[in-house]
């Protein structure tokens, strides 16, 4: 066997090789990206169960939102402080997630079902309409046009 053979062997085999960690990264890539996804929608829903769950133990704030959340009263920025901190929550996290959306980081399907399940409720509140009227300038202006389309305004 000459030397060009034993040369054309080794290229042969080193560009085996290459096609062979390509197809690893590849598949590596498509797991991290994956696991991106997931941890990311994990994030995004944490927030507002965390945020449900402090309203719901703790009864004194549950008595307060009863009536705004049942539609009893409106929004008054004066009195409703916490209601405020609370809807400005719920739209920050919103707003995480449509970003996060946007950027491909999550599926539209585990967006839509975040928005159906936990937002869209709270989010035709009369109370948090009207705050939302009030604060809509200080988000994502994409976001602020779909929120609207979803309240009604």
């Amino acid at each position: 066997m000459n030397w060009e053979a034993v040369g054309a062997i080794a290229e042969l085999i080193a560009a085996i090789g290459v096609i062979v960690s390509l197809l690893y990264l590849a598949i590596q890539i498509r797991q991290n990206t994956a696991s991106v996804r997931a941890s990311t929608y994990q994030d995004f829903t944490r927030e507002s169960a965390d945020t449900t769950r402090h309203m719901v133990f703790d009864g004194n704030l549950l008595e307060e939102f009863t009536p705004i959340l049942q539609g009893a009263r409106g929004y008054d920025p004066g009195q409703d402080r916490r209601f405020a901190l609370i809807a400005g929550l719920y739209a920050r996290n919103l707003q995480f997630g449509f970003l996060e959306l946007r950027a491909g980081r999550i599926e539209r399907r585990q967006f839509e079902s975040y928005v159906s399940y936990h937002a869209e409720s709270f989010l035709r509140i009369p109370a948090w309409s009207q705050w939302w009227k009030l604060n809509r300038k200080h988000f994502d202006e994409e976001l602020a046009t779909w929120i609207d389309s979803l309240i009604d305004i």
